[in-house]
């Protein structure tokens, strides 16, 4: 197949060609016909969605959507009027990527919804990982090989970070390039003081971020497993365990194991390690100033979104600290 253009990949252009197909009947594996109903409810909530990307002024491509921008406009759409309403959108989005996945614009792995878990009616938002749980999951990485270490680097830098699986996947590693300014060849700088990881943001944007030492030192661990790959001259910082850059399928793959194996019964999807980080640093006395920045957050729409949980229980630590019924 030819390179696509740029209108090609665009949702809206797109939208036009799904609509034709549901009305042929051609869009879905029963090959039936979509009655005018339900072709403008799937139409209505892919421009939503269209819509609401371009607002925040993100790629609004097949090619660039990720599921954690997907996840993101289901929340908001959650609090903003009710979980069934969100879950309502996710199931016509859903059968877009599906579409588009067919039509081979996208591979199978490739699809943004398979980062995105199907809302439940009763809550849309999984509820942040406990410290305990994460924990648990890098007990299961406690060996030294290739894959232990990788994973355990890979899950601290998630749980350290909250960075979007996109970011984590983009990361770049060259041992020839140690500097900050060596332009992307290399994202990770455990030398310095405090260790930093170099991101990059929606628009281009580049941010720098720390590290915890730990987090460090388990990164450092596993490069020293990579040295050994016979891929180690990949420029992806995470190797797959038979080869090539690993992705968001492994990743996901990666976690469903470990936490099946510790019992977590919650979908640990790499989502959940940023509203967990939010969450952790505002209990621990974190203002969200400093989450915005370390986030790279240039707005506090995103502490709204991730820290809203947490509201209630500050306020009544706040409250209880002020005392102030108790000089009446």
């Amino acid at each position: 197949m030819g390179k696509k253009s740029q209108r090609e990949e665009e949702l809206v252009p797109l939208v036009r060609s799904w609509a034709r197909a549901l009305k042929a009947g051609t869009a879905g594996k029963k090959k039936a016909p979509a009655s005018p109903y339900t072709v403008r409810n799937y139409l209505k909530s892919v421009h939503k969605l269209a819509s609401w990307l371009d607002e925040r002024e993100l790629p609004t491509t097949v090619t660039a959507v990720e599921g954690d921008d997907v996840t993101d406009w289901l929340q908001e759409i959650a609090e903003a009027t009710s979980n069934h309403n969100a879950l309502h959108h996710y199931r016509n989005v859903k059968s877009f990527w599906s579409w588009v996945v067919r039509e081979k614009l996208l591979s199978a792995g490739e699809d943004p919804m398979l980062e995105v878990e199907k809302p439940h009616p009763e809550d849309v938002r999984r509820p942040p990982l406990s410290q305990e749980e994460v924990s648990a999951l890098l007990r299961t990485c406690e060996r030294t090989g290739f894959r232990e270490t990788r994973d355990a680097a890979i899950i601290r830098t998630l749980a350290d970070t909250g960075m979007r699986v996109g970011g984590l996947l983009g990361l770049r590693w060259s041992s020839e390039h140690p500097g900050l300014d060596n332009k992307g060849r290399n994202d990770v700088f455990l030398d310095h003081d405090p260790p930093l990881i170099r991101l990059r943001l929606k628009g281009g944007a580049v941010h720098f971020v720390d590290i915890a030492p730990r987090t460090a030192t388990a990164i450092d661990r596993y490069l020293r497993n990579r040295a050994k790959h016979r891929l180690a001259d990949d420029p992806a910082l995470w190797l797959g365990y038979r080869g090539g850059g690993f992705t968001r399928g492994g990743v996901q793959g990666m976690l469903n194991r470990r936490a099946e194996r510790v019992g977590i019964a919650e979908s640990v999807h790499p989502h959940r390690f940023r509203r967990s980080m939010a969450t952790w640093h505002i209990g621990a006395g974190g203002s969200p100033d400093s989450l915005m920045a370390r986030a790279g957050w240039v707005n506090d729409q995103m502490i709204r979104l991730y820290i809203s949980d947490s509201r209630d229980r500050l306020a009544w630590q706040e409250s209880q600290r002020l005392g102030i019924a108790n000089h009446l």
